[in-house]
């Protein structure tokens, strides 16, 4: 059966909402921006005489994540499909993740959707709909100097509904992070190591010396002279 695209996009924006406004604590907006390749096999491809077995992929993403759990974004894709008359599509989509569990570490693990449409393809929707759909479960490693890596697994799927090339693959994105929340954790960071005590010196312990008194001087004997 093929993804209905609206429906998809419905559950993700009432996922997104529920995570969203189940936070009320005080968050500085972070921005990020990443470039990602994909490689993926397909998995569904109804009615078509002569389909792709593979796509290989590049994306740019830009993301704003304005409270702790979840984030906004704007994602450019281009789809090199393998065989099948080698069909390619370009893509650009509303993009929303969710941090589903708090952070331990520098790692965190979300979960990501998005829908848009595909302004240039060939072979792919010969229909004219033009629809892009895109879901992914990924974990977020970042770095001390504000670098992350995602690694993710990530279905993506291409009207017509009909006949819709669904492929199954790996992804991989490497970006940066910056932003007045970047800002805000890099105070946060230095007031820490400020407020930390300074290690105080250990005491050593001070040996008493004690001068021992010099042996008492042996009596001398005068030999006394022997009566004549």
């Amino acid at each position: 059966m093929s993804p209905d695209f609206r429906k998809i996009a419905l559950m993700g924006l009432c996922l997104f909402l529920a995570a969203a406004l189940g936070r009320t604590e005080s968050f500085k907006p972070q921005l990020s921006l990443s470039v990602g390749a994909t490689g993926a096999g397909v998995i569904g491809h109804p009615g078509r005489v002569d389909p792709p077995s593979g796509v290989l992929a590049g994306n740019l993403l830009f993301q704003v994540r304005f409270v702790q759990v979840a984030a906004l974004g704007l994602s450019y894709d281009y789809f090199n499909f393998v065989s099948g008359g080698t069909p390619w599509a370009t893509s650009v989509n509303l993009v929303a993740r969710i941090y589903p569990l708090a952070p331990k570490g520098r790692g965190e693990w979300f979960l990501q959707g998005g829908v848009g449409v595909m302004p240039s393809n060939k072979g792919v929707d010969p229909s004219g709909q033009r629809i892009h759909g895109t879901a992914s479960l990924g974990y977020e490693i970042n770095t001390p100097k504000n670098l992350f890596v995602d690694l993710s697994a990530v279905v993506d799927s291409f009207s017509p509904r009909n006949s819709a090339l669904t492929s199954l693959g790996a992804r991989v994105d490497v970006g940066c992070h910056f932003g007045p929340g970047v800002k805000k954790a890099k105070a946060a960071e230095m007031k820490a190591e400020t407020a930390k005590p300074a290690p105080t010196p250990s005491a050593t312990p001070v040996k008493k010396t004690v001068k021992k008194a010099p042996p008492a001087p042996m009596p001398t004997t005068t030999p006394t002279a022997e009566k004549k």
